[in-house]
């Protein structure tokens, strides 16, 4: 099982950390490249929303995401 939690300030511009830590953590895992992307484009659009909805880009929130693998399962959780 391996996780990974890290923040990232509420801002559009940050989303691609995000995107980074989640390619990196499938790519180690050998997740199929189709998988790897579908999953990054469902986390990008989460994180888009919250920015957009929930914060409206101010830079003082951020936002907490969980990801992780284990036995070939992609888990993420995300707190804004």
């Amino acid at each position: 099982m391996e996780f990974v939690s890290f923040q990232i300030p509420a801002r559009n511009d940050k989303i691609d950390v995000a995107s980074k830590v989640l390619r990196d953590l499938l790519e180690r895992h050998l997740v199929d490249v189709a998988i790897i992307d579908e999953c990054d484009l469902a986390l990008q659009e989460l994180l888009r929303n919250i920015v957009k909805y929930a914060f409206g880009d101010d830079e003082d929130r951020r936002i907490e995401i969980r990801l992780g693998m284990e036995r070939r399962r992609f888990f993420a959780e995300v707190e804004d």
